[in-house]
């Protein structure tokens, strides 16, 4: 049942990601959304017994809380922030060791830091890509096959999302202005 219920948990978060990764959103989505799937990942984690990708993943979460107030507090908005989040996922890898895969979610953790530490979108979703890789073999070494194949599709709809952005973002937009006309055209009869 546990296992069951990791999956739903994690092919929640995947949705919510691959939704988020296809439009083009502000980094304070970007960090809500990210605060919502590291908290379903951590919890997926733990009821796999990947104990090492849990704690991150919560810890995560208070990175993300942290750094959606760069900016606003002086003090949390110098370099000195990642790099206390960087070492706080280390010493985290260190005390759940559980094998050699250990490693593979403190250095997606190491990526994510710097990732969210930026302020443009594009910049983030570029090094999300490494993030994903690594997170994605730590799901197959788990056994989570549906984070393994969410993690496949996150990674793949942030290179499309480069890739292709700006154009979706114009087919996006005429869409819209389109939908607009029509109903605006609908009140009027």
């Amino acid at each position: 049942m546990e296992y069951i219920i990791s999956q739903i948990l994690v092919a929640v978060s995947i949705l919510m990601t691959i939704f988020v990764n296809f439009i083009k959103v502000e980094r304070k989505t970007i960090l809500v959304c990210q605060i919502i799937v590291n908290l379903l990942y951590g919890t997926h984690n733990l009821l796999l017994g990947a104990t090492t990708g849990g704690l991150i993943n919560f810890l995560a979460v208070i990175l993300l809380i942290i750094y959606s107030q760069k900016g606003k507090i002086k003090w949390l908005s110098t370099i000195y922030t990642p790099v206390l989040f960087s070492v706080l996922f280390v010493a985290t890898a260190l005390i759940s060791w559980q094998n050699i895969f250990s490693i593979l979610p403190v250095a997606g953790s190491l990526i994510f830091a710097v990732a969210f530490w930026q302020d443009e979108e594009k910049q983030i979703k570029l090094l999300y890509v490494i993030n994903t890789l690594l997170w994605f073999i730590y799901a197959v070494v788990s056994n989570s096959f549906v984070a393994a194949i969410g993690q496949a599709l996150i990674g793949i709809s942030l290179i499309v999302y480069l890739i292709f952005g700006t154009k979706y973002e114009k087919a996006v937009n005429h869409f819209n202005i389109w939908m607009k006309q029509k109903f605006a055209k609908g009140k009027k009869e």
